[in-house]
Order: C-alpha cells, then structure tokens, then sequence
C-alpha cells in the first residue's frame, strides 16, 4: 500500500516505531456509528426507508472518509513498521537482538481487535487498549469492526458478510501472529513460522482498506 511507505532510517527509529501517536479518537468513530440507528429509528418511524435519508448518510460517509479510513491507515503503517523491526531481528539475532519489539509492534497495530497479556516494557498506547478491551462491556472495542459497522449501514447483506468475514481473518490472523510471535522471543527458530503469519495480516489489513475505500467510493 502507498500509504504504508516510508521505511525507517535507523535501528532506533525501528525499535521505537511501535511508539508513535495513536489512531484518532474513537470518539469521533463511535459518533459516527452512533447516529446509524438514531437515523434508522426516524425512518422506522415514518414507516419507509426515504432515498432521501441513505443519501445523506452515504454523504456524511464521503465526507468523513480520511477519518473512517485513518485508523486502517495507522494499523497498515505500524504492520511495515513491525515487518522492518522483523528483519533486523531475523539478521542481528545472533548479537542478541529478540523479537519483543516486533510484537510490541504488532499489538499496536491491532486497534484493540484481540486480548494479550501486555508486557512490562509496553507502551502507554498498548496498555491502555488492554485496559479498553478488558473492562469495556458498553461497546464494541475493536475499531476495525466499529469501522465495517459504519460503512454498511445501508448495504446489501452480502456486502455486510465480506466486511465481516475481513475482520473476522483479521483477528484470526493478530491471535495467530501473537502466538507465533511469542514463541520466537523464546525460541528464534520460530521466526520463519511468524514472519509467514505477519505478511499474511499484512496483505489482509490492506484488503480491508480496499474495501471500506470502494464501500465509501472513494
């Protein structure tokens, strides 16, 4: 993806990647999910779904779409970044070098989509999405799924099921790679085993952005 380039200069910039500034606010996310069934209770109420009200919607979607489409862009770019963070590892292994910063990498990415037992050295930004997934029972706290909800309010069952299929691999593929992961921080025999895993969440993040932008037509 054109929006996940930008490779890292230096072995610290590698290692501190997972650091940067979260996602935008989920608020802003959860507003925008939020008014779907308000809008849908009115048409209830009138007895109709009116082209008038799906076309408003469908416009306040366009109109918002770098902001429904950042979180992906964020999760893509820390995915490259832990990709980086994966071959210093693989070739500075026999120096020391482990994979802890590679999984710290990739559980920053996640968009609190899966559970982990967060490591002493995380970051703020990791525990915090722990702490969001572990005690929060109002909402859902997987961003990517909150996005996929948003966008297809007024889409066809069929194209409501892709969306969800994406995220459901999605997840499969995030608790994969953090076993996987996990195991190469002990044993770096494992590697080959987690970089497989973390192309093919590469490549299924960049399938969802795809389609979220041709949901959105943009």
């Amino acid at each position: 993806s054109a929006h996940c380039a930008g490779m890292l200069a230096s072995k610290q910039s590698l290692t501190t990647a997972h650091t940067r500034p979260s996602a935008p606010n989920r608020r802003a996310i959860l507003g925008l999910v939020g008014l779907a069934p308000l809008l849908l209770d009115q048409q209830a109420r009138a007895g109709t779904v009116g082209d008038a009200l799906e076309g408003f919607w469908k416009g306040r979607q366009q109109a918002n779409s770098s902001l429904i489409l950042a979180p992906i862009k964020v999760a893509q770019q820390r995915l490259h970044d832990a990709m980086e963070l994966m071959q210093v590892a693989e070739t500075q292994v026999s120096s020391g070098q482990t994979f802890t910063p590679v999984l710290q990498a990739v559980r920053a990415s996640s968009m609190t989509c899966y559970a982990y037992e967060a490591m002493p050295d995380d970051s703020l930004d990791t525990k915090a999405s722990m702490a969001t997934l572990n005690y929060n029972s109002i909402s859902d706290p997987c961003t990517l799924r909150l996005i996929v909800k948003n966008i297809t309010t007024f889409s066809s069952d069929d194209e409501k099921r892709q969306g969800e299929a994406l995220v459901s691999n999605i997840i499969l593929g995030y608790q994969k790679l953090d076993g996987e992961l996990l195991q190469a921080v002990h044993d770096p025999e494992a590697a080959p085993r987690a970089r497989a895993v973390l192309v093919s969440t590469v490549q299924a993040m960049d399938q969802l952005e795809k389609y979220v932008a041709n949901v959105l037509a943009v």
